[in-house]
């Protein structure tokens, strides 16, 4: 039941596993207040420390205190929800542990996709954000084991598991919202308790796609007159930019295009499969799925 000194629910992840398209289709629903912080989606509020995503540095933003984090939400509305998605409480090593001491009777969604498609699809993210700045090849990256960590749900998710009531844990596949849907959020909106009959206008459309630069002289020139910006004292101005709506809708509208990206070359394929192959076997027992799937394909970007 919501209540003016509670959040309801929290979104813990996975990166690149429609998280987006399941906090906007939970951002429509009436009878659901979602975070409105200023300049990211993301609160990312009960992480512990500094932290990176190929290269892009967040600071922590625990110290700023709870009553900053409750003033990133609608006013409390009798009979409505409220919560937020931050995709970076699954990994992170104090996250589920913060949650449960500041709120522990949360519900919590975690939406997962197979961990080497997650990988290689975050990498090809990485390789047309501004903020970020991958390896030169998905070969390196994986050679470099940079962030391969972070998709090892099992490990992850017994964190969360270990501390709240298996039912207030409603664990979402990707393979689920391709197929179906509209199952998936019916499913979602029983398990938050508001109408399960809404459905939102995003419902149908289609989930975000890797993309690629038009031009990597263009992204790198951009990269240096930010990274300009920040070491002559003017972080706070490349930053307002850098994650500026209206900014980042004109770069990507020059400098982004969703053809030609690569596959994911089998041998690396099958490099992240064979890390991943006990953490998917443990991660089955965990959520009561058949994970078969994920242990054959060679996955798309």
């Amino acid at each position: 039941m919501t209540s003016p000194d509670r959040i309801d629910f929290t979104g813990i992840g996975a990166a690149r596993s429609g998280t987006s398209w399941l906090g906007k289709c939970l951002q429509e629903h009436p009878q659901i207040g979602f975070s409105a912080e200023k300049t990211r989606k993301e609160l990312n509020f009960f992480n512990s420390n500094e932290y990176d995503t190929f290269g892009r540095f967040e600071e922590p933003r625990y110290p700023k205190g709870v009553p900053w984090y409750f003033d990133q939400f609608p006013p409390y509305e009798e009979g409505k929800l409220r919560g937020e998605f931050s995709i970076t409480y699954l990994w992170d090593p104090v996250a589920a542990e913060r949650l449960y001491e500041h709120n522990p009777d949360v519900k919590l969604i975690a939406t997962l996709r197979n961990p080497v498609e997650a990988y290689y699809s975050l990498y090809r993210l990485a390789c047309y954000k501004v903020q970020m700045h991958p390896p030169a090849t998905i070969e390196e990256a994986v050679r470099l084991g940079q962030h391969m960590e972070r998709n090892l749900y099992h490990q992850h998710l017994t964190r969360f598991f270990e501390k709240f009531p298996a039912e207030n844990l409603c664990v979402i596949l990707y393979d689920d919202i391709r197929s179906d849907p509209n199952a998936v959020l019916r499913r979602l909106y029983e398990f938050l308790g508001v109408d399960p009959e809404f459905v939102p206008v995003r419902a149908n459309r289609q989930l975000h796609r890797s993309a690629r630069s038009r031009s990597v002289l263009l992204r790198r020139s951009v990269q240096g007159f930010v990274a300009g910006m920040r070491a002559v004292g003017l972080k706070a101005i490349a930053d307002g930019l850098v994650h500026s709506p209206r900014v980042r809708r004109a770069y990507h509208g020059v400098n982004r295009t969703r053809s030609g990206i690569p596959p994911l070359p089998a041998a690396v394929s099958r490099d992240l499969q064979a890390y991943y192959a006990g953490d998917v076997e443990k991660l089955e027992g965990l959520i009561q799925r058949d994970l078969s799937a994920w242990k054959a394909d060679v996955p798309k970007a």
